[in-house]
This record gives C-alpha cells, sequence and structure tokens, in this order.
C-alpha cells in the first residue's frame, strides 16, 4: 500500500458530527481550526509512519543517544530533527507529533526527554499507523472482495447499467 497524506482520513477519528447550525463566525472559525488541526495531525503521523527514518536517527539528529541512559533531548530540537528528517512534514505537523507522543506518555509539558523515552515514544507512534493501516488494508481487502465476487458472478458478457 502506498502511503500518501491526502488519505489521512483513513486513520483519523475525525469527528462525524456535523458543524452546529446556527454559527457564529467565531463558531465558524473555530470548528475550521480544528479540523485543520485534525487533519495535519492525520497527515503528520502518515509521514513520519512512511518515512524510511528510524527513530533512533531522528533523536542523535536532535543531539540524544539511545545508547547513554543518562542522554537526554529538547523536545523542540526533536520537533525539528522530525521535520529535517522528514520529508513534506510541516513544522505544525511535526509539532503536533510530537505532542501526541508526549500525551501518550504522559508527558505533556515536558521540555526535554530522555533519548531512550524519546525513540520509543517515535516508535510507538509509528507501531500505530501501522497496525491502523492493516486494519484499514483487511477492511478494504473483506469490502473489494465481496464486491468482485458480485461482479464476477455475473459473468463476462454482463453490461451494467448506471443504476445497477
Amino acid at each position: 500500500v502506498t502511503l500518501h497524506a491526502g488519505s489521512f482520513k483513513a486513520l483519523s477519528k475525525v469527528s462525524l458530527q456535523p458543524a452546529p447550525r446556527s454559527q457564529g463566525a467565531g463558531e465558524v472559525q473555530s470548528y475550521a481550526a480544528a479540523e485543520a488541526s485534525r487533519n495535519a495531525r492525520a497527515a503528520g503521523r502518515l509521514r513520519v509512519a512512511a518515512a524510511d527514518v528510524a527513530p533512533e536517527d531522528v533523536v542523535a539528529a536532535a543531539g540524544g543517544d539511545i545508547s547513554d541512559i543518562s542522554s537526554e533531548v529538547q523536545v523542540a530540537k526533536l520537533e525539528t530533527a522530525l521535520q529535517l528528517l522528514v520529508a513534506g512534514l510541516a513544522g505544525t505537523e511535526a509539532e503536533l507529533v510530537i505532542s501526541d507522543g508526549l500525551r501518550s506518555f504522559k508527558a505533556v509539558g515536558s521540555s526535554v526527554l530522555q533519548a531512550s523515552i524519546a525513540a520509543a515514544m517515535l516508535s510507538n507512534l509509528r507501531d500505530g499507523v501501522e497496525v491502523a493501516m492493516d486494519g484499514l488494508v483487511a477492511e478494504l481487502g473483506d469490502g473489494t472482495g465481496s464486491v468482485v465476487r458480485d461482479l464476477q458472478s455475473l459473468g463476462p458478457k454482463k453490461i451494467l447499467l448506471p443504476a445497477e
């Protein structure tokens, strides 16, 4: 499966509820900003997961050494390293990816992380996206398989009308 950042909606947990009907200008802007943030977060996660960059390399580029238990890396430098090493990753996406990782490791608000924890955080992010993609592929495979079987059962000479 080729990953494209545009396919992020399959992985993001976007609320399917429409925006409130009676919206003022501020509510519309707030809804649009939240949607843009969800899209950037999902696109960033996909880009990081699809990149051919090891978490250890990102940590090393940020000045950390995972083989040294006392090595620490600044979160800001980790975001910068991620942005430099992952093609097409925007600064906002890097910030959101790192903030998600910090949240998952209960380290929100931390400005410094142990290098090995930073690598584990990036590795967990990649693993989560890979599991979601495997699930998506399996789901699509099941769905497309039944469609293909239905079409094959119609026979090679059957012409389908648009209404069918």
